[in-house]
């Protein structure tokens, strides 16, 4: 099965029909979507749309989850908190009831990696980079919670290096190997804490 992995859209719908023309020339079976369909971006409803329609499976970010008010946007950081006020304000009902869905339900893991550094530009591509390799030798679940643990675990090394206030897609890629090297060999990525 071949899966396109898509993330951080942050409503950029130029962006997203141009990755989405990409994906249709490539015959992909299914398009993931690892979340932050809104925030920042001046089209928030046509992006869920377009990800409602054309994601199997779509997870909820820190955006997403921001704007419905599941989180405080008092966590979100000048740009990040305006946006997300601003989304809230034009969210048409059904692309609400979209983001709402994307609740968790069923199985749910929580990851005690990461920090908010990572809300920079560019890092969501890194998720998207070692979902998709994980992708190839592993089964979804265990892809998809192993990819945001190791992401979110090179963001804590790459923050000890640099700080969280200049954390960089860069600093995560340079991190990756440090950030395997703390996982256990088995157990879990949770005893890696």
């Amino acid at each position: 099965m071949r899966i396109a992995v898509i993330s951080d859209v942050h409503s950029n719908l130029h962006a997203l029909q141009a990755v989405l023309g990409a994906i249709d020339a490539d015959a992909v079976d299914e398009i993931w979507c690892l979340g932050d369909v809104v925030g920042y971006g001046p089209r928030p409803n046509e992006c869920c749309t377009l990800v409602r329609e054309r994601a199997s499976l779509c997870l909820a970010g820190n955006h997403d989850l921001g704007v419905i008010g599941t989180l405080d946007l008092d966590f979100f950081a000048g740009d990040a908190g305006a946006a997300a006020r601003w989304t809230r304000a034009v969210l048409a009902a059904d692309a609400r009831g979209f983001l709402a869905g994307l609740e968790p339900s069923g199985r749910a893991a929580v990851n005690p990696t990461g920090n908010p550094g990572l809300a920079s530009g560019g890092t969501g591509d890194v998720l998207a980079g070692v979902a998709g390799a994980l992708l190839a030798r592993h089964p979804p679940w265990l892809a998809a919670t192993a990819a945001a643990y190791v992401h979110g675990l090179a963001g804590d090394c790459a923050a000890r290096r640099r700080g969280q206030e200049s954390l960089l897609a860069g600093d995560l890629l340079e991190s990756l190997p440090e950030a395997i090297g703390l996982l256990p060999t088995s157990g879990g990525p949770a005893s890696a804490r």
